[in-house]
């Protein structure tokens, strides 16, 4: 049997509004303030950082739009951040059961000067001041020829 299919629902009075996020209210709400200088505080979904909201705001507040009204409270619909804020960083922490990463020609990961490649091709390029390789069992280092140094 299929699984039902949600329909959308459509709410009396509700309307999407430009704003700007103005603070981070914790542990998941926003304060916005806005074209008409209203100020509301909307709940912030899941996938949108606080940190890195909080990062971006001492650069400068950040453009959005919050669905609101129709008797329930104001929700971040979407999140714009423009040329300043490319320079923001904040930290991630990922909790999942798995992470899938499927790229065409190319996957880096670095930090400063350390770096991991993988290519297409099939070369993995580790690049690194020091480098360690630890394992509780075997650690094999095996290839068609092995060159050290």
């Amino acid at each position: 049997m299929p699984a039902p299919r949600a329909s959308p629902v459509q709410l009396a009075n509700q309307r999407m509004i430009d704003c700007k996020i103005i603070s981070v209210k914790r542990p998941s709400e926003v304060r916005v303030i806005g074209l008409d200088e209203q100020e509301l505080v909307a709940r912030c979904p899941q996938h949108v950082s606080m940190d890195w909201l909080e990062a971006a705001l001492a650069v400068a507040p950040v453009d959005a739009v919050i669905v609101a009204g129709g008797g329930l409270r104001p929700v971040l619909w979407g999140v714009f951040p423009d040329a300043d804020h490319r320079v923001v960083r904040s930290k991630m922490c990922i909790r999942v059961s798995e992470i899938e990463i499927d790229a065409s020609e190319r996957v880096r990961v670095s930090s400063g000067s350390t770096s991991l490649s993988l290519k297409s091709e099939g070369t993995v390029v580790l690049r690194g001041r020091d480098v360690l390789s630890r394992a509780e069992e075997n650690n094999r280092l095996k290839g068609g020829r092995v060159r050290i140094n």
